[in-house]
């Protein structure tokens, strides 16, 4: 067993814990729309509430043999293709019009209405254009004391890089509506709901540079 020294000796060398707060999300419009977009612009970083990320998991399913069920893994990926953020909307309503054009490559229900289909049609193939879809970058930081905290998290500049979430092919599916009240002064918010199609998790070994990662 170890001594009280030794156990506080142990806890003072264990460095600074990770904290859930310590995070950043930086989207990525679709290239449809950055033309529009004075330089620079078209990828930013905001401020959203909380972040709670999809998993997948192994499915599995029941063997039995002589009185004994034992769960073993089939051949199918579960995973729930969806993102769910809470914006805090800037003053003059830029970050809520971006959401929109992004919505409504894919549906515009003013007027007439308009819907296009095809999402994640051949995308995976060579010459394809993919040009009306985002992408969605989550970085936490480490809690490395000489890091210093800059607008979007980089994990490049500390010996154990922080967790970071890699969704590509991003379409908005809804860009939700602020509420308004007369006796109510706090920020408005929406809550924005995209789907993906590719998708790397942290600390995985393929990466998003250089080509079409692996589908997973």
């Amino acid at each position: 067993m170890a001594s009280p020294q030794g156990s506080l000796s142990l806890l003072m060398n264990a460095g600074a814990d990770a904290f859930s707060n310590l995070w950043d999300v930086q989207f990525t419009l679709p290239s449809l729309l950055t033309p529009n977009y004075p330089a620079g612009y078209g990828s930013w970083s905001v401020r959203v509430s909380d972040f709670d990320p999809p998993e997948p998991v192994a499915g599995t399913y029941p063997t039995d043999y002589k009185g004994v069920q034992l769960t073993r893994i089939n051949t199918k990926i579960e995973f729930e293709r969806t993102l769910n953020f809470t914006f805090r909307i800037d003053a003059n309503y830029a970050l809520y019009e971006d959401l929109k054009s992004w919505k409504h490559i894919f549906f515009d229900p003013s007027g007439d209405g308009n819907l296009g289909f095809g999402m994640f049609n051949d995308i995976f193939s060579a010459g394809v254009d993919v040009s009306r879809y985002g992408k969605i970058e989550v970085t936490a930081y480490t809690s490395d004391v000489n890091t210093e905290l800059g607008d979007i998290a980089d994990p490049s500049n500390t010996t154990t890089p922080g967790a970071k979430y890699v969704y590509q092919d991003v379409v908005c599916t809804k860009t939700g509506e602020p509420k308004f009240s007369r006796s109510d002064s706090s920020a408005v918010t929406v809550s924005a709901s995209f789907i993906f199609g590719r998708y790397i998790e942290p600390y995985s070994s393929v990466t998003d540079a250089g080509g079409i990662p692996t589908l997973l």
